[in-house]
């Protein structure tokens, strides 16, 4: 792959020595540490929410269900449709799904070098892998999170936006709206991006026409615009309604949105439910913390700065600056439609964030003073710093040393693997399991186990917030009508402070039903560590 810039661009032979020194020294140095970062990865399990999207694209590819009719979850069924994918192709395997993580890494860190080498070769893949990074940071939990596989449709989009000329102006933006459209399957905030791209080249088209172009002409490009980026957006969204709606699940989609996502959202991060004036301060200030990112900030403000008014770039390169300066803010935005702020949440906002922050190694020489232009290196070293985890110092001191690497943390101190132990070896043809969890592993042991679930409700965590609106009522009844017909041989109860239990006003630990319905007719056959297995009395 060919770092250097375009021929338009002559910002390598502008910039002073050390900026020039630098941006050849720190994309190796950074692609060297992702390398390292990568290894020790390679080594992690996925849990937490993983987990629970891959057992629901197993129910719809091996038990034939239909999402939202026949499982009760609040993801958009593009997602479980991008799992399906992956887990046909890794057998659900911990190390085909590690490998499937790093070729999507792959893949975004490819898009984005053809994406943003318009500006600079080198300060695209710089950026890159330092949200690379950023993304492994977090640790197994992130893997393959939503937002993590939207970047991939978004970044397509983006691509065919900035590579496409504009005598094929429809195709342009039919292929920008539908990247955009494909990631709003998955989250229909995700679309937010399409708002940035098309206003922005709106305002170019109005702003910047050619002299011979009439206003009336250069307002019918606009529209023409607007039109085939909103039926590249509109086609994936209605392949996805069409699908559901042949299968009956639309209906209980629209109950699950309209009824049930306005109360889930009244919750916080903390699964705490918030509301009124406490809830637009939560709101203000946690959205204030930027997700413990705002040291990029910074970086992001020098660099677009530097790039708008202090480089060498072209009126078309700081246009491509320009739209990426909007793209972050609508992304900034985008963690406050769920409200709940998971780190997740924050990361397509970091991408574009980190893209503005390299704009730091775009210094040309000769516009400002030897000390002045040390400024972007300095600010931009700082945060760079940050990327620099003591894990991997750790196991790199090892290695040295010759040492074993410590073993990766057991998701829920071996939890998982003891409950698909047990169901491993005493689940019969046949044979139902109800898990009373979310995200305590439970789960990850019934996909594990490919255990058929016994009702639609994936865990009990719907049924113990907003207990005094009909609804959730209306969902208890539902839930023990369907529990009762099925009667499944096993029930999984997690229990205990590790569970995500919903707290604040209107929440509840209490289901009376349940637990009378399994006392009488079910016994504990195993207990862990904050678990228990259930048994059917009767074969």
């Amino acid at each position: 792959m060919n770092l250097a810039t375009s021929p338009e661009q002559p910002v390598v032979q502008n910039c002073n020595s050390l900026g020039r020194g630098l941006r050849y020294i720190l994309l190796p140095l950074l692609g060297i540490l992702l390398i390292l970062t990568a290894l020790f990865a390679s080594r992690w399990r996925y849990y937490a929410d993983s987990p629970i999207l891959f057992y629901i694209s197993l129910l719809i590819d091996k038990y034939h269900l239909v999402p939202y009719r026949d499982i009760y979850d609040i993801n958009f069924a593009g997602t479980y449709f991008a799992y399906l994918i992956i887990g046909k192709v890794t057998a659900y395997t911990v190390l085909g799904v590690r490998l499937a993580d790093f070729g999507l890494l792959g893949s975004i860190l490819v898009l984005s070098w053809l994406w943003m080498r318009k500006v600079d070769g080198w300060m695209a893949g710089s950026a890159a892998i330092a949200w690379a990074l950023t993304y492994l940071a977090v640790g197994p939990t992130m893997t393959l999170q939503r937002e993590y596989l939207m970047m991939i449709p978004i970044l397509c989009g983006l691509v065919a936006h900035q590579r496409i000329g504009s005598r094929h102006l429809n195709w342009k933006y039919v292929l920008t709206g539908a990247g955009f459209g494909i990631a709003a399957t998955m989250k229909p905030q995700a679309a937010i991006g399409l708002l940035a791209v098309i206003a922005w080249d709106i305002a170019t088209v109005l702003q910047k026409r050619d002299p011979d172009e009439s206003p009336a002409a250069a307002r019918r490009r606009a529209l023409q615009m607007l039109v085939a980026a909103g039926i590249g957006a509109l086609v994936p969204m209605l392949a996805l309604l069409s699908y559901l709606a042949a299968h009956g699940a639309l209906g209980p989609l629209l109950e699950i949105v309209t009824r049930y996502l306005p109360l889930y959202a009244s919750m916080n991060g903390d699964h705490e439910v918030v509301t009124g004036w406490h809830r637009i301060q939560y709101l203000v200030l946690t959205f204030a913390k930027l997700g413990g990112y705002g040291i990029w900030l910074g970086p992001a403000a020098v660099g677009t700065y530097m790039a708008l008014y202090g480089s060498g770039l072209s009126p078309q390169q700081k246009d491509h600056v320009g739209l990426l300066s909007s793209l972050t803010a609508c992304y900034a935005i985008y963690p406050v439609f769920s409200g709940q702020f998971w780190p997740q949440h924050w990361l397509p906002f970091l991408y574009f964030l980190m893209q503005l922050a390299f704009l730091c190694l775009v210094v040309p020489r000769g516009k400002w003073q030897a000390a002045s232009s040390l400024l972007p290196i300095a600010v931009l070293g700082v945060a760079v710093i940050g990327l620099i985890r003591p894990d991997t110092l750790d196991n790199l001191r090892l290695l040295y040393q010759r040492h074993e690497l410590p073993a990766p943390n057991n998701p829920y101190e071996g939890r998982v693997d003891e409950i698909a132990s047990f169901l491993r070896a005493n689940l019969k043809p046949g044979d139902t399991v109800q898990p009373l969890d979310w995200t305590g592993g439970s789960i990850h042991a019934m996909l594990i186990t490919q255990a058929r679930i016994a009702t639609r409700y994936l865990g009990d965590y719907y049924f113990y917030h907003s207990v005094n609106s009909s609804y959730i009522q209306l969902l208890r009844q539902r839930f023990m009508a369907d529990l009762q017909k099925a009667r499944p041989r096993f029930i999984i109860e997690v229990y205990g402070e590790d569970k995500a239990w919903p707290s604040g006003p209107n929440t509840t630990r209490q289901f009376p039903e349940l637990h009378q319905f399994m006392d009488t007719q079910y016994r504990v056959v195993w207990e862990g560590s904050g678990y228990r297995i259930h048994e059917r009395l009767d074969p």
